[in-house]
């Protein structure tokens, strides 16, 4: 999620399919998740990775907004999404409530 919200045009919209996706339950793992990583790389003189994950985390009041915002994503659009991020179509039902 970190490398779509580094991207221009549309970004955060990208991020916030990711995260309905993913599933409402795991959103605080994941911003959790992106927190510590940002750490991690700034510990570590990994600016590139620190600025992407710190990125993410400025952006999260977004994301969430926006995840609110939409109804949910259909199986086309899960479809280009996991294919976009090299997900396997095993992955794609995960989180799926049907």
């Amino acid at each position: 999620m970190a490398a779509l919200v580094g991207e221009e045009d549309g970004s955060e919209q990208r991020a916030a399919d990711v995260l309905r996706l993913i599933g409402a339950a795991n959103a605080d793992r994941v911003k959790s998740v992106a927190y510590h990583l940002n750490l991690v790389c700034d510990a570590r003189k990994r600016a590139t990775e620190a600025r992407d994950f710190n990125t993410l985390i400025v952006a999260w009041p977004t994301i969430e907004r926006l995840v609110a915002d939409r109804r949910p994503a259909q199986e086309t659009r899960k479809h280009t999404i996991f294919s976009e991020l090299g997900l396997s179509p095993e992955f794609w039902h995960l989180n799926d409530p049907n």
